[in-house]
């Protein structure tokens, strides 16, 4: 009789406890790092610290005036309006026995050049150029050295297609050339105007610190028709840094 209940008592019993066994949860302890006081055991491995992300550099010329320094070799095309004006070059095929069309390499000069940034992408610019060596002389004057270049070319410069520290570069301004030349009876021929533009690669070497590279081109068509091409290297200081 009793080996026929205990099969009955234990189901019933296992009836009874499987809920519980079911929902129990099982508690895993966290690992060990170390005592109370929160200091990591002895050999354990510390999390990589990464490093702070680092801010791009400031290059922009906004808020800063500029002077800058360049130099270059130009060559130039001049063409005078009467066939009979002098123009650097002499010619047995005329009548005047001066060339019509003088070509060759420009005398070289110095360029000042002012600027502002008036944007990130702007600079108003100023730009003052000096002669070194001096031009040709008057036909009726030729024992005589002849002017200095001097002009005058207020304009724009705009950036583009910029770099980690470089970008191109193109300007946009109009020439007054006030170079002293004469006819050959002595008198000052005035001021010469046209257009001028310079594109090239600029390089930022620090806050206040730029170099570039150049060409330029030069149009004036007041006293006689000339074209400049030019190319060069210069230098820039800005400041506030």
């Amino acid at each position: 009789m009793m080996r026929n209940v205990w099969p009955g008592v234990a189901i019933a019993a296992f009836a009874t406890l499987a809920p519980g066994l079911v929902r129990a949860e099982v508690v895993v302890p966290p690992p060990d790092t170390g005592d109370s006081t929160g200091t990591a055991p002895e050999g354990a491995t510390k999390p990589p610290t990464l490093p702070a992300p680092s801010r791009a550099r400031d290059l922009s010329h906004r808020g800063q005036f500029g002077l800058s320094l360049r130099t270059g070799v130009a060559f130039r095309w001049l063409t005078p309006y009467d066939s009979g004006d002098y123009c650097g070059e002499r010619s047995p095929d005329t009548a005047s026995g001066n060339s019509p069309v003088c070509l060759g390499r420009a005398p070289m000069s110095l360029d000042f050049e002012f600027s502002y940034g008036a944007s990130s992408k702007a600079d108003a610019i100023l730009e003052m150029r000096v002669g070194v060596e001096r031009d040709f002389s008057a036909a009726g004057n030729s024992g005589n050295a002849g002017p200095r270049l001097f002009h005058l070319a207020p304009g724009v410069r705009y950036y583009y297609a910029e770099g980690a520290a470089s970008k191109l570069f193109t300007t946009a301004q109009i020439v007054l050339d006030m170079t002293a030349y004469q006819d050959a009876a002595g008198k000052d021929r005035g001021v010469d105007f046209g257009l001028r533009s310079m594109n090239g690669l600029w390089f930022d070497f620090r806050r206040n610190l730029s170099g570039y590279i150049y060409l330029g081109g030069t149009l004036t068509a007041v006293r006689w028709l000339r074209v400049d091409i030019e190319g060069g290297v210069g230098i820039q200081f800005r400041y506030p840094s």
